[in-house]
């Protein structure tokens, strides 16, 4: 029993990564403004811009349940994380275990 690891389990279950105290879609936003920056040869700009475009999409995002663009960006397709990976529970199909 001592052998096991804690399992660190979120407070809400759709619960988004976040990077420090950012959750990371509002950190996206900033770091995809300064790559366009940098590409366009202003760093700086594209950080400015980056930002106004969090701070907008934090005013969009706030109305919302927590979690909804990602699974709006889920329904559309696209994945961010295998989930099995992160769970503890027994996949609901599996009902032999082979070793």
């Amino acid at each position: 029993m001592s052998d096991e690891k804690p399992i660190s389990m979120p407070d809400l279950v759709d619960e988004p990564i976040h990077f420090l105290i950012w959750q990371y879609d509002e950190i996206a936003t900033i770091a995809v403004g300064l790559v366009v920056g940098i590409v366009i040869n202003s760093p700086m700009l594209g950080l400015v811009l980056g930002y106004f475009a969090k701070v907008t999409y934090i005013r969009l995002r706030d109305g919302k349940p927590r979690g909804y663009f990602i699974h709006r960006l889920r329904e559309m397709g696209f994945a961010f994380e295998k989930v099995e990976h992160r769970s503890a529970m027994q996949p609901p199909l599996v009902n032999e275990w082979h070793s």
